[in-house]
C-alpha cells in the first residue's frame, strides 16, 4: 500500500514541474517557477519522510498481527471447548484440538468437510435450511444463543452438546464460529438428579407421614408434602405463606414445649417430640415430629428436615396396652398370691398323703389278722372284744382312706378308678369330712338307701364334696347346718348329690361367676378361688351337670348330677372250706403277698411262692398285670379251662378275655376278699 502511494506522489510532482515550465514559457514569470519548484521539492521531501514512517508502521502492524495469530493459536489449542469455523457454504475452515478430542476427527479430516460431518443424519435437512436462511437474511434460530443439540462422533455415536454460534463478515465473505461443549456428563447428572427428585416426590407425596424442610432458622418453609393437608387439615400453601402455621394448630398445653424443642436445639442436634394438634373441624390428633439438621460442605447447618407422623391410633392402642398390662399385672399379683396359697395346700396334701399311707401300713396287717380270725373258731367271750377292736380299726382305716382320697390330684387321669359306690365311699370319707366342719356347724346326712354306683372316681368325688362342705361351713359364719343328700332320679339314669347350707347365700352376679377360676368373695389369704372351678371340672369330666340354687340371706344348695354306672356285686364272706388245690402268689409287695397268702390258706388253698414270678403247675395264680405276666397267663390258661387267676392292679381287657379276675383297688381288702370268693366258688373240689 505504501509503495502504491509513493508512485502516485511521483507522478503528481512531475505534473507540477511540467505545469511550472509551461507557465514560465507562457508567462515568462520566473518567480512562479521558483515557487513551484520549491513546493515540489518540499513535497518530495515530505513524501520521502512519510514513506519511511509508513514502512515502520507496516512492520509493527505485521509483527502485532503475527503475535495475535500466535496468541490465537495458543488459545485455540488450550480451549476445553471445541471451536469450529465454517464459511457461508457450511464448509469447515477451522478445527481446534478440543474439537478433535470431542468429535474424534483430526483437523486434516475435518477442515474442508461440510458441517454435516458432525451432525446426525436426521438433522441434516434442518441444518441446511437454517444455513440458507442465515446466509440470505443474516438471521437464524440459533445465532447469538446457547442451545442444546445432538452431535455425532467419528464412530457414529450420538451425544448431547451445547452450542454457542456467532456470524461475522470479512473481505473474504461471511463466516460462522461455533463453540461446542460436550455435556454428556452434565446430562447424566441432571438425569440422575431428575430421577432422584422424582423418586423423592413420589415418596413424599404418597407416604402418610408429613415430610418437611425449612431454612436453618425455621422462618422459611422450603417444602412440605401433601400429607400435611390430610393430617393438619390446612393447605400447604398456607404453610408456605406462614411457616409457623403448623405451630398455631398445636394444643395450647403443648405449644411452649414444642417451640423450645424446635427453635432451641433443632438447628444443631435435632429433636423428637410428641404433641397434640387441633384441626379446624375440632378433632384432636397426636403427632410425633422428628427433625434433624442438614449441613453443607463446611459443616454449617443450612436446612432442617423432618417427618411428622400421625400417631393418634398408635397412642390409643398404646394406652390400651398400658392399661391391659396394668390389669394383667394386677391379675398376676393376685394369681401369685393364689399360687402361694396353692403351694401351701399342695404341701398339706403331700403331708396328708404321707400320713394316710403310713397309717394304712400300720393298720393293714392288723386288719389282715382280724379277717383271718373271722374264719376260725374264736371263744365267745372274746368276740365282743374283737368286734370293738375291729370297729376302732375300721374308724382309723376310714380316716386313712379319706386322707388318701383327699390327697389324690383330681385332674390326674391315671389315678381315676372310674366308678364309685356311694355307700362304701361315704363310710370311708365320713370320718374325715365331719372333721372339716367347725364345732358350731352341724353335719347331717340324707343319702337314699341302695343308691347305684355312679360314673365318677372316688377321689374326684371326695375333692368335690369336700370343697362344697368347706364353702358351706364358711357361708354359715356364726354357726348353722350343712346337709349332704342324695337321690336317684325318676328315670334311674342319674344320681343327684346335693350340699345345702343355711348361710348368707349368693347374689346373681356371684352365681354367674362362681365357677370362674380364681374368682372368690373371700379374702385372698383364705382362698385360691379354685374350689368351685374344681367342682365344675369334676362333674364335667364325669359327663354330669352342676347347678347353684341360692338367694342372698336364704342359703345355698349346690346340686351335682352323675350318670349311673353298672352295679357292683356285694362282697360276701369267704366261707371256710376244704382243701381246694394249690395257689401261687407272685406279688412284689411282700406285705400284700403275705396277707393274700394268709387269706387263701384260710380259704382252703395250699399256697406257694411263684418260682421266678411264674404260675407253675397250679390251679390259682395271684399276680400283677405286667406284659411278661400276660404272656405267662396265656400259656397258663392254654387248654386248662378250670384254672383261675387274680390280677391286682389296672389290667387291660386282654386279662379279662383270658378269664382272670381283676382287682383295680389293691388297697381295698373287701375287693380282694370278693375276688377270692369268686374264684373259690367256681369249683370247690378242683385240685391241682
Amino acid at each position: 500500500m505504501f509503495r502504491h502511494t509513493a508512485r502516485i506522489s511521483g507522478w503528481l510532482l512531475l505534473a507540477a514541474l511540467a505545469l511550472a515550465l509551461a507557465l514560465a514559457v507562457w508567462f515568462e514569470a520566473l518567480f512562479i517557477l521558483a515557487v513551484l519548484a520549491f513546493v515540489a521539492v518540499g513535497g518530495l521531501v515530505m513524501l520521502l519522510r512519510n514513506t519511511r514512517r509508513d514502512a515502520a508502521r507496516h512492520r509493527k502492524t505485521e509483527e502485532a498481527l503475527k503475535g495475535s495469530k500466535e496468541q490465537f493459536r495458543s488459545v485455540m489449542g488450550m480451549a476445553k471447548d471445541a471451536v469450529i469455523v465454517a464459511d457461508h457454504q457450511g464448509v469447515i475452515t477451522l478445527w481446534n484440538k478440543a474439537a478433535q478430542e470431542i468429535f474424534g476427527f483430526s483437523a486434516a479430516e475435518a477442515v474442508g468437510e461440510p458441517l454435516t460431518l458432525i451432525i446426525p443424519d436426521r438433522f441434516h435437512e434442518a441444518h441446511l435450511r437454517g444455513l440458507e436462511r442465515a446466509k440470505t437474511t443474516g438471521r437464524g434460530k440459533v445465532l447469538g444463543q446457547t442451545v442444546e443439540l445432538m452431535g455425532r462422533r467419528k464412530d457414529g455415536n450420538e451425544f448431547p452438546v451445547e452450542l454457542s454460534l456467532t456470524r461475522w463478515r470479512s473481505s473474504q465473505g461471511v463466516f460462522f464460529t461455533g463453540i461446542v461443549r460436550d455435556i454428556t456428563r452434565r446430562k447424566r447428572i441432571e438425569e440422575a438428579l431428575r430421577e432422584s427428585e422424582q423418586r423423592l416426590r413420589q415418596l413424599t407425596e404418597n407416604i402418610r407421614e408429613v415430610f418437611w424442610m425449612t431454612s436453618a432458622d425455621g422462618h422459611e418453609m422450603i417444602y412440605v408434602s401433601p400429607a400435611y393437608e390430610e393430617v393438619w387439615g390446612r393447605t400447604c400453601q398456607s404453610l408456605y405463606e406462614n411457616p409457623r402455621n403448623w405451630m398455631e394448630a398445636i394444643h395450647s398445653e403443648d405449644r411452649e414445649r414444642v417451640s423450645k424443642a424446635f427453635f432451641g436445639g433443632a438447628a444443631e442436634k435435632g429433636y423428637d417430640v410428641e404433641y397434640r394438634i387441633m384441626r379446624p373441624d375440632g378433632s384432636v390428633r397426636r403427632i410425633r415430629n422428628r427433625g434433624f439438621p442438614i449441613r453443607d460442605d463446611q459443616g454449617r447447618v443450612n436446612r432442617i428436615a423432618g417427618l411428622a407422623e400421625d400417631i393418634t391410633e398408635l397412642a390409643r392402642h398404646r394406652e390400651q396396652l398400658e392399661a391391659l398390662v396394668e390389669e394383667r399385672t394386677a391379675q398376676l399379683k393376685k394369681s401369685h398370691a393364689s399360687l402361694r396359697v396353692a403351694d401351701r395346700l399342695a404341701s398339706i396334701g403331700t403331708l396328708t398323703a404321707g400320713l394316710g399311707h403310713d397309717m394304712n401300713n400300720i393298720l393293714f396287717p392288723i386288719r389282715c389278722r382280724f379277717d383271718a380270725l373271722d374264719w376260725k373258731k374264736v371263744p365267745a367271750d372274746l368276740r365282743d372284744l374283737l368286734e370293738a377292736t375291729r370297729n376302732t380299726i375300721g374308724h382309723l382305716q376310714g380316716l386313712c382312706d379319706g386322707l388318701r382320697l383327699l390327697a389324690v390330684d383330681p385332674q390326674d387321669s391315671r389315678a381315676s378308678g372310674g366308678t364309685t359306690s356311694l355307700a362304701a365311699w361315704w363310710r370311708q370319707v365320713e370320718p374325715l369330712l365331719s372333721k372339716m366342719l367347725p364345732d358350731n356347724v352341724s353335719l347331717r346326712t340324707d343319702l337314699a338307701p341302695d343308691l347305684p354306683p355312679i360314673k365318677v372316681a372316688p377321689h374326684r368325688l371326695t375333692q368335690a364334696v369336700l370343697n362344697l362342705i368347706v364353702n358351706a361351713a364358711e357361708a354359715t359364719r356364726g354357726g348353722g347346718r350343712v346337709r349332704i343328700w342324695g337321690k336317684l332320679d325318676e328315670n334311674q339314669t342319674m344320681v343327684t348329690i346335693g350340699v345345702t347350707d343355711d348361710g348368707v347365700g349368693m347374689s346373681r352376679r356371684v352365681k354367674q361367676r362362681a365357677f370362674d377360676p380364681f374368682f372368690t368373695t373371700k379374702k385372698r389369704r383364705l382362698s385360691t378361688g379354685l374350689g368351685l372351678s374344681l367342682v365344675h371340672g369334676v362333674v364335667t369330666i364325669s359327663a354330669g351337670t352342676v347347678n347353684i340354687e341360692s338367694e342372698p340371706g336364704k342359703g345355698t344348695t349346690v346340686v351335682l348330677k352323675f350318670p349311673v354306672a353298672a352295679a357292683d356285686a356285694l362282697s360276701p364272706e369267704v366261707p371256710a372250706a376244704a382243701q381246694r388245690g394249690r395257689a401261687v402268689v407272685s406279688l412284689t409287695d411282700r406285705r400284700r403277698a403275705a396277707w393274700v397268702s394268709n387269706l387263701l390258706s384260710i380259704a382252703g388253698y395250699v399256697v406257694e411262692a411263684g418260682e421266678n414270678g411264674g404260675p407253675g403247675d397250679t390251679s390259682l395264680w395271684v399276680t400283677e398285670p405286667t406284659a411278661q405276666n400276660l404272656k405267662r397267663a396265656r400259656r397258663f390258661f392254654a387248654g386248662q379251662p378250670r384254672r383261675s387267676a387274680i390280677v391286682l392292679g389296672n389290667a387291660d381287657a386282654d386279662w379279662t378275655r383270658l378269664g382272670a379276675v381283676v382287682v383295680e383297688d389293691i388297697e381295698s381288702l373287701e375287693s380282694i376278699r370278693t375276688a377270692v370268693h369268686a374264684v373259690s366258688s367256681r369249683d370247690p373240689e378242683t385240685k391241682a
